[in-house]
């Protein structure tokens, strides 16, 4: 089975794409880290963001759009994000936002070194402790308060702009050995 694998602190979460698939987007937090954990499955793209935007933590959803530009993803048709916080929308193929009060904000995926996309053995070979949480398709969870604050800017949030951010998503499987 693919997963997503967190590792952030002392906490190690696994994400199983066919559960994750299911709502194709899980905000969670891990090692105190407001995150979230998305699967496309038309673009094959599964990946872990950070979703703390200078003092505020955004909560994504997938907004029901599809798009696809035939210079990017190889043309495939890749979901469209959007945050309940500011209402902007998120494309992942290219690893910004493009539209709303956070048009061209990158994307925030994760660390490299905090997550990666492996599969369910490699995990249980790695931790034979058991030692990991797994997001399971029976757990319970409350569906997140839509607020709406069309005051809120970029500037508001005080995001960084470090242009050493990396957003855009591995193919997966990329990283493979």
């Amino acid at each position: 089975t693919p997963v997503l694998l967190a590792e952030v602190g002392d906490e190690i979460k696994v994400y199983p794409i066919p559960v994750v698939r299911q709502f194709e987007v899980v905000n969670d937090e891990i090692g105190g880290k407001p995150v979230f954990a998305a699967f496309c499955v038309l673009g094959n793209l599964g990946a872990l963001y950070d979703r703390q935007y200078g003092d505020q933590t955004l909560t994504f959803a997938v907004s029901g759009y599809t798009y696809h530009d035939e210079s990017v993803w190889d043309g495939k048709d890749v979901f469209v994000l959007w945050d309940r916080d500011t209402e902007s929308l998120w494309w992942p193929a290219i690893g910004k936002a493009i539209s709303g009060v956070l048009n061209d904000t990158p994307m925030k995926l994760l660390d490299e070194s905090l997550w990666s996309q492996t599969t369910y053995l490699k995990v249980k070979e790695k931790y034979p402790d058991g030692s990991f949480l797994v997001l399971s398709p029976s757990q319970p969870f409350t569906t997140p308060k839509v607020t709406r604050n069309d005051s809120l800017s970029a500037e508001d949030l005080k995001i960084p702009t470090n242009k050493d951010t990396v957003s855009i998503a591995p193919r997966w499987g990329e990283d493979e050995e």
